[in-house]
């Protein structure tokens, strides 16, 4: 017997319902349900409203285990969040900003994450700036030849 979609034969399988060596058949597709779990997923979600209301009476009743579990499946984990705020770098050159970031750290004035992250910005001006020099300088010689 061949699939009309693909006028291809069925992929052979031996005694115990396994592909044969060499004949993988493809597989189940992305997205549809595995049989196996289905009688499960039916139990549990036939259940589930009896497991929330037993979990949500345990938190009520000081269960931190319980709080836990709601708090952990309800809300987003908190993420630390940078204050925004004026940081004068004083100096001319990118190595006199990067000097005033780190007294401005040493100081307590901002975080390590924050002159970190300074820093890295500087860096990339500084790459950007040597970018700009070493093309108005192949441009100088382009114009001398």
């Amino acid at each position: 017997m061949t699939d009309k979609k693909t006028r291809k034969k069925p992929p052979q399988k031996d005694k115990r319902g396994l592909f044969a060596v060499g004949n993988s058949g493809g597989g189940r597709p992305k997205g549809s349900p595995d049989r196996r779990t289905a009688p499960f997923r039916a139990k549990v979600d036939a259940a589930l409203p009896d497991v929330l209301d037993t979990v949500i009476k345990a938190a009520q009743g000081g269960d931190i285990q319980a709080c836990r579990i709601l708090l952990d499946k309800s809300l987003p984990n908190v993420r630390p969040t940078d204050v925004p705020r004026a940081l004068p770098l004083h100096g001319d050159t990118l190595t006199a900003k990067a000097a005033s970031v780190v007294q401005a750290t040493a100081a307590g004035m901002i975080s390590v994450d924050e002159a970190a992250r300074l820093l890295q910005a500087l860096g990339s001006v500084a790459r950007i700036v040597e970018t700009d020099d070493l093309v108005k300088r192949i441009e100088a010689l382009e114009v001398k030849r």
